[in-house]
């Protein structure tokens, strides 16, 4: 019986240390080809990276709807609190995004440069690197990156909770 209880006591103090240490995501992905990899590290990084399976449905039923099945719903209470809660969970510890882009016309290319360069260029820094230009010739999109994110399980159950609150007894 007191193997037991020290077994329930270990448990108990492993699901804490999961909770409360941040969580470590590693990407790396291109678009041509289109290839993505994502490893999650428990307990602060420590722990060794669990590979995240990505599975594409092909055959998704009920995809088509007609504006007749949509009805109009009222936006959950507390979702604006929900996203910065998810947002604040978030932090970008390295990033390594580079390539080029382009659309068919050259003015629109630039208009999008115009729009992506403070984006860029504020992000940009220490660990974070972004190298991508724009390609004026004509339609493409070729990009590679890698990075790591630091996701803190906490504050994401506390948004998720805060969320469900606010909705509690709404169908």
């Amino acid at each position: 019986m007191a193997a037991l209880i020290w077994i329930a006591a270990a448990l108990v103090v492993l699901v804490m240390l999961a909770l409360l240490m941040p969580w470590h995501l590693c990407f790396r992905g291109t678009t041509q080809p289109f290839a993505l990899r994502l490893h999650l590290r428990l307990l602060g990084g420590h722990a060794p990276g669990i590979p995240i399976p990505l599975a594409r449905s092909a055959d998704r039923k009920g995809a088509h709807r007609t504006r007749r099945d949509r009805r109009k719903r009222a936006m959950p209470s507390g979702l604006p609190d929900l996203v910065l809660g998810l947002l604040s969970a978030f932090r970008v510890r390295r990033l390594r995004l580079t390539g080029r882009f382009g659309l068919p016309d050259p003015a629109d290319t630039g208009t999008l440069w115009g729009c992506l360069t403070p984006v860029i260029y504020g992000l940009s820094g220490g660990e974070r690197r972004i190298d991508i230009a724009p390609e004026f010739s004509g339609a493409c999109l070729d990009l590679t990156g890698s990075g790591e994110l630091l996701i803190h399980p906490l504050r994401l159950l506390r948004a998720g909770l805060a969320f469900a609150w606010a909705n509690r007894g709404t169908p």
